[in-house]
């Protein structure tokens, strides 16, 4: 098992203001159902141009979140703003230059998948002959063309995913917010959301996008909030979440319970911990392998390898959610 690693404090959400210019901000928003707290006191902002990835376990109440950003459920306390404009309650105006996928999109099951986009267009007083051709431009850009024809009701999970994407992308927008976009994706569709989520970003838009899959907000954000229970445990560019992470040193030594002991004695302040019969894994700043190496040597130790270990947003997300399954 890897041992978990520790993040210096510049981690700490009350010091992570990202971007003077924000697309999107929510200020200590809150939200109750049946007397259970699911988003605590949350805030966060969304610089504009960035892809903004919510992480976090299922149940970390990041559907919540969006949910309450986009006016679709009360805010119980707090406030939040898009595009400059607070949000309220029900509020469709402030919503007209952003484009949402909600997690599990409905749409009427007797419709061909083409008619159910366009229906957003047409409830938008577009032509039906504009709404159409809209709506198949968008459906191509999902890879769904083979299947605009057929009723929604015989679409498996990853394509009705894909039409709510494909609703999302129908104009041009400012803003997309999109809520666990890959849900139900075969490999293939997930690498295709991340080319469009890519492509938006190269357009000027803004994207918010919520996942539960660690490695999908890698490889697709700019900028993260880790969520756990409600709450927002760091925000900030990827980059420098990781690079605040505390260098590990991997010691491969024979008696390394012993090995341990002249370890702990040389640096009282990093965390050392046997990973395995011959190996040591030592945290921490100040860490010196060559002087390591040196006295474990004079100390009769027969030293295998000393490996300085990458560091990675997985380990960010370890330390700061204590959870490592399920987010890959």
């Amino acid at each position: 098992m890897r041992p978990t690693r520790h993040f210096s404090a510049t981690l700490e959400i009350r010091e992570s203001r990202i971007s003077a210019s924000s697309v999107v901000e929510a200020k200590g928003i809150s939200k109750s159902f049946k007397n259970q707290r699911v988003v605590d006191d949350l805030s966060f902002e969304v610089p504009s141009g960035s892809v903004f990835g919510l992480l976090g376990p299922n149940g970390s109440g990041k559907t919540t979140t969006i949910r309450m950003v986009l006016g679709l459920i009360q805010i119980d306390s707090g406030e939040a703003s898009i595009l400059g404009k607070r949000v309220k309650l029900g509020d469709a105006k402030a919503l007209e230059k952003v484009g949402c996928l909600i997690e599990g999109p409905g749409f009427p099951g007797h419709l061909p998948g083409a008619e159910a986009v366009a229906r957003l267009a047409i409830a938008r007083k577009v032509s039906r002959r504009k709404s159409m051709a809209l709506a198949e431009a968008a459906i191509a850009k999902v890879g769904l063309s083979s299947a605009a024809g057929k009723p929604v009701k015989s679409y498996s999970l990853g394509m009705k995913q894909r039409l709510g994407l494909a609703q999302a992308l129908l104009f041009p927008r400012e803003l997309y917010i999109l809520d666990e976009p890959t849900n139900g994706l075969d490999p293939s569709g997930m690498k295709e959301v991340r080319e469009i989520v890519g492509q938006l970003a190269k357009e000027g838009s803004t994207v918010l996008l919520s996942s539960h899959l660690l490695g999908e907000v890698e490889a697709i954000c700019s900028h993260i909030g880790i969520m756990k229970a409600g709450q927002m445990l760091s925000i900030g560019r990827i980059s420098d979440l990781v690079a605040s992470a505390l260098p590990e040193l991997i010691v491969g030594v024979q008696r390394s319970e012993v090995a341990a002991e002249v370890a702990k004695a040389m640096y009282p302040d990093a965390e050392i911990t046997i990973t395995g019969p011959d190996l040591l894994s030592l945290v921490g700043n100040g860490v010196d392998s060559a002087q390591l190496n040196e006295r474990l040597i004079a100390e009769g130790f027969r030293v295998h390898s000393l490996i300085p270990s990458r560091r990675s947003l997985e380990d960010v997300f370890v330390s700061l959610t204590g959870e490592g399954f399920g987010v890959r």
